[in-house]
């Protein structure tokens, strides 16, 4: 009766593990989509950040608004992982800079990005 327990628990194991999709198959949004954007309390820039031409790629950028072009920008990147990235933005004290976050494995280890005119 034990060692039916035991396979019956490794079987159920088994097909919970092959159920789920460790390949990191997410697909990552097409180049040029905006994932965050954020205007500064002080309404002088937008914060932005776009997706770039690789998976966990992106483009942070600050622009004025109604302006054409970035006043600044880098090019940012993240682990591929388990999910999708969840990027979000904040600004620090007194709108002097942008800061992006991404989360890439849960909430664990996230990056943050810093940014300034």
């Amino acid at each position: 009766m034990g060692a039916a327990i035991g396979v019956l628990v490794v079987v159920l194991a088994g097909a919970l593990w092959w159920s789920h999709d460790f390949s990191f198959g997410w697909n990552a949004p097409p180049p040029g989509t905006v994932l965050a954007q954020s205007l500064a309390p002080d309404s002088a820039l937008i914060a932005r950040v776009r997706a770039g031409t690789t998976k966990g790629q992106y483009v942070f950028e600050l622009r004025r608004p109604h302006a054409d072009g970035p006043v600044v920008s880098k090019v940012i990147s993240a682990p591929v992982g388990y999910h999708k990235h969840i990027v979000s933005l904040r600004w620090g004290p007194g709108s002097s800079r942008a800061i992006a976050t991404i989360d890439h494995d849960f909430g664990v280890g996230n990056l943050e990005f810093a940014l300034a005119p």
